[in-house]
């Protein structure tokens, strides 16, 4: 079970990954090489919705029910007792998420559903629960792309999140770079755009995810 949670110990990465799953083969090949990602792709409807390229890199896209990713944590344990205040359960919500596995792009996008529930009522959940561990968190009003979003900031974990709401659909866009960040929502509004400046790139050593475990970052704001 993997656990989505926020950045509560600086120790651990914003983008450090969650412990190897079932979903995710670990051995080394014959050559010795690394591994390849073993992706999941639970909701492949929400993958369509998210950039497949920052820029010339490509992204990788997996997505999950929440039965796979929430966990027992503070963020999980709210999001799923807002989900029962809904009559929804764990497998109702959907997580779709976007990201450089070599971490040369500091970008990782993540997108949340949950059929019947107002996107504003879930993203209100979802900070509420990246609260419970992190309480220097900070939310502002402002805008990006010229769209109004939410900005969370997790000094502790010096990484920084923008939520923005499209429908039923919550997305969640994480970079330290805002001119990037500005590029991943353009992509997201004009499907077919990069989700980076041509030539941005240069993932800080804290964010840049491994290859060898999950796609999914146990420690990274996100809603990666």
């Amino acid at each position: 079970m993997l656990a989505l949670r926020g950045p509560a110990d600086a120790t651990s990465p914003p983008a450090a990954l969650a412990e190897p799953s079932d979903g995710v083969d670990v051995n080394p090949s014959d050559d010795g090489s690394a591994p390849p990602l073993e992706l999941t792709h639970d909701v492949p409807a929400l993958e369509a919705l998210l950039p497949t390229h920052a820029g010339e890199t490509p992204l990788v896209s997996e997505s999950w029910t929440g039965d796979e990713v929430l966990g027992t944590d503070g963020f999980s344990t709210t999001v799923t007792k807002f989900l029962a205040t809904k009559g929804k359960k764990p497998t109702d919500l959907q997580v779709g998420q976007s990201l450089d596995p070599d971490g040369a792009v500091d970008i990782l996008l993540r997108l949340y559903r949950v059929e019947g529930v107002a996107a504003s009522d879930l993203l209100t959940s979802i900070i509420d629960g990246w609260k419970v561990d992190n309480s220097d968190m900070t939310v502002t009003d402002t805008t990006l792309a010229g769209k109004p979003v939410k900005k969370g900031d997790f000094p502790s974990a010096g990484t920084e999140s923008y939520w923005y709401i499209d429908g039923d659909h919550v997305f969640d866009i994480q970079s330290n770079d805002p001119a990037i960040a500005a590029s991943a929502l353009q992509a997201i509004l004009s499907p077919g755009a990069s989700g980076a400046p041509s030539g941005s790139s240069g993932a800080s050593s804290s964010t840049a995810p491994s290859v060898s475990a999950s796609a999914l970052p146990s420690a990274l704001p996100s809603a990666s």
